[in-house]
């Protein structure tokens, strides 16, 4: 296999690697929960992009170990990531 084609097949593992982290991740986040309440098993076409899953991470922990988020960043970062809103009433 020429270097390009061997680069570009390790490039390739590197991502499917990364997705298969992501959704992992994102399991354990309030959005995934959100789009499993309104999507069910569908849930898994709506994941996030890894740096927004990451970024979602960062202020789940945050809240976590007690840092106040604004409702501005829950209302951002913790909903369903299909793009529709969702009315709970």
């Amino acid at each position: 296999m020429s270097n390009l084609k061997q680069e570009l097949a390790d490039l390739f593992q590197e991502i499917k690697i990364e997705d298969t982290a992501s959704f992992d991740l994102w399991t354990w986040l309030p959005s995934f929960e959100e789009a499993k309440k309104h999507h069910g098993d569908d849930a898994r076409d709506y994941k996030p992009f890894p740096k927004d899953i990451m970024t979602e991470a960062t202020l789940y922990l945050a809240q976590l170990s007690g840092h106040q988020l604004s409702d501005i960043q829950k209302a951002t970062w913790f909903v369903c990531p299909c793009g529709e809103y969702h009315n709970e009433d």
